[in-house]
């Protein structure tokens, strides 16, 4: 994930195990960029109303402990930092190239790729210990 703007962040990768879901809204929300200044279109270079864009997200597996401080100060972690809480990040397209649908289609098409192969890496490891 990219944040081209870099107001939040630059880059940020979420390891594939740590995703446990990815979506479109299922009410199918839009989000509109708010305007800068009344009666200046939030976007110059397309004027008139501003156009509407697709919600999207998905929800990963976060240690309590993790860098955000929540397992050591906050509530989700527990306290003492052994717990685990879920994150949940909301997107709204940007790129015409990239449609929301076409982001979770690839998100969810690596996530299935990823659980085939741990199902197939568990049963050869049962295949091995029942012939030992």
């Amino acid at each position: 994930m990219t944040d081209s703007a870099r107001r939040r962040f630059f880059r940020k990768h979420f390891s594939t195990p740590s995703i446990s879901f990815c979506g479109l809204d299922p009410e199918d929300r839009r989000w509109t960029e708010p305007q800068k200044k009344p009666g200046v279109p939030a976007d110059p270079e397309h004027p008139g109303p501003a156009p509407t864009r697709r919600i999207f997200g998905f929800v990963s597996r976060r240690s309590g402990s993790g860098p955000t401080g929540l397992g050591r100060t906050g509530r989700f972690g527990g306290g003492g930092g052994g717990g685990h809480c879920n994150q949940c990040h909301l997107f709204a397209e940007q790129d015409p190239e990239q449609p929301a649908k076409a982001i979770v289609n690839f998100v969810n098409k690596v996530l299935l790729q990823q659980q085939q192969q741990q199902q197939q890496l568990g049963a050869r490891a049962s295949a091995r210990s029942q012939v030992v």
